[in-house]
């Protein structure tokens, strides 16, 4: 049907909830009872050229197939003058009207052609101030280290504060009191309480963690529904206006993912600090934890995880990332020196295997047992590694119990002392808009190491207080059952390096 046109209408939103809203519906809807045949609608920012349906809107445009175009506002269209240019050289060109439901615009004219330039460009100062507004109002609540308008499970945003959400989300049959009396259900700092606590219980695994959690409230795995492409939604002049929402199918229900998990339990707020800069401004894709500006302590009396359980939960993370869950488990009992155990010759991790005719635990090389890459064929008994290990750790609670319990302060190097020095320069100026980045980027600075500090502190202190309870007494490891041996072995002994059937030397934590 060579030169059939259209009326075609062109509606946008700028952000998806908008058009899970009624703003879109709105628009197209107009739209339709205008005579439209085809009505685009697009999801993005007004200056973001590249929406789908703008582009299906010049490529008919091009190919002569539209008799009118119809928008809302001019907002709707664009606020890009080069882009406007470009689409009244073909409007122009192929004599196609532009028709404003709540404007009057008239592009083939003189003065109505300047009339929408102007209309352009003042939407492109709109934006721009928009986002001026909104990059202030960020630094202000960044200034005055304010929690953030997106807070994790278990908390909620109340005056500017991270506080615990004590809201009931779920009630399960066997909390029900037996005398009948209403029970209002767990909340969701409840649940998130359990998380943590099942996390250790477990073995400091995300993936057991995620089951025992979902077996627990009773979730069901199931197929989740392929998203709906949302960058292109076209409507005839008789459909009905239908939008799913593309977002994971899982969000607003208790459906964990052992990633998502990590990142959940790696999250600074749940142990009492406020993060910002956490994205990059260009692509909005997450920096490293460590590039990001984190203000400690904001909100220690709601903190779920203390220092040395963050500490635990690094550790934990990153040896079962080296790892990649292989041979962490057998027959029930725990490979205790999987991501512990190195070769002394390549440096890679030794793996583990049974040998069903002894009855014990070999661990060898994995280049030598992969790719032969490595000459060290021996393998070492589970046994050997524990004696020798055994040995290392009851020599250093002897050596600890010798010493003096009083902690050691904590003493700054010279780096910290001079920054001490020019943060109290600043501060004899007196306050100046100026100086105030400054001013917070040397105090972030200071109070990062004096955290990190303490937080090493406290989890030596721990791993101490582990050291000397489970090896004072011979009688205390002994009576230890292998899963509580592999927990404290893991929580104390950093590497172990190993080369024809012997161990060469051993790296602890304490």
């Amino acid at each position: 049907m060579q030169g059939l046109r259209f009326h075609v209408g062109s509606a946008r939103v700028s952000r998806e909830e908008q058009a899970y809203e009624q703003s879109l519906r709105m628009q197209v809807e107009r739209l339709q009872r205008s005579g439209c045949d085809r009505v685009y609608a697009d999801i993005g920012s007004r200056d973001n050229d590249d929406r789908k349906g703008l582009q299906q809107i010049i490529s008919m445009m091009e190919a002569g197939a539209i008799a009118s175009l119809s928008v809302v506002r001019l907002d709707r269209l664009t606020c890009s003058p080069v882009l406007f240019e470009r689409l009244v050289k073909l409007m122009k060109l192929q004599d196609i009207p532009l028709v404003t439901l709540d404007e009057s615009v008239d592009i083939h004219s003189m003065d109505g052609l300047f009339s929408a330039d102007l209309r352009v460009l003042f939407g492109k100062h709109e934006l721009a101030m928009i986002r001026h507004r909104v990059k202030k109002s960020y630094e202000n609540r960044r200034a005055r280290s304010k929690a953030n308008s997106q807070v994790p499970f278990g908390y909620k945003n109340e005056n500017g504060q991270y506080i615990l959400d004590h809201t009931p989300f779920i009630c399960l049959l066997g909390d029900r009191p037996k005398n009948g009396d209403e029970f209002i259900g767990r909340t969701f700092a409840q649940i998130s309480a359990q998380i943590i606590e099942t996390f250790f219980e477990v073995g400091q695994s995300a993936g057991k963690t995620v089951k025992a959690i979902h077996s627990c409230y009773g979730v069901l795995k199931f197929k989740h529904p392929a998203k709906v492409e949302t960058n292109l939604l076209v409507f005839g002049q008789e459909d009905e206006f239908r939008y799913s929402r593309n977002k994971d199918p899982r969000a607003g229900v208790l459906k964990w993912s052992p990633d998502g998990l990590r990142k959940w339990l790696r999250n600074p707020v749940l142990r009492g600090h406020t993060p910002y800069k956490t994205r990059l401004p260009s692509s909005g894709n997450v920096l490293p934890q460590e590039q990001w500006d984190i203000r400690y302590n904001t909100h220690t009396k709601e903190r779920l995880i203390t220092d040395a359980q963050s500490r635990q939960i690094e550790d934990a993370i990153a040896l079962n990332r080296s790892i990649r869950g292989y041979g962490h488990k057998f027959a029930g009992a725990p490979n205790t020196f999987i991501g512990i155990l190195t070769c002394a010759k390549c440096g890679r991790n030794m793996r583990c295997q049974t040998i069903k005719q002894y009855g014990e635990k070999y661990y060898q090389c994995r280049s030598y047992a992969e790719e032969r890459s490595c000459d060290a064929k021996k393998m070492i008994k589970e046994s050997v590694v524990m004696a020798a290990v055994v040995q290392e750790l009851a020599a250093a609670a002897l050596h600890l119990a010798d010493l003096a319990s009083s902690p050691d302060e904590i003493v700054e190097p010279p780096k910290i002392q001079q920054l001490r020095q020019q943060l109290q320069g600043l501060n004899n100026l007196g306050y100046n808009p100026v100086f105030e980045e400054a001013r917070q980027k040397i105090q972030t600075t200071i109070d990062k190491w004096r955290h990190e500090e303490e937080a090493k502190k406290s989890a030596d202190t721990r791993n101490h207080d582990l050291l000397i309870r489970a090896f004072s007494d011979p009688k205390c490891w002994l009576n230890l059952d292998h899963k509580t041996q592999a927990l404290v072995v893991r929580s104390l002994v950093r590497e172990v390096r190993s080369v024809n059937g012997e161990v060469v030397s051993i790296t602890l934590k304490v």
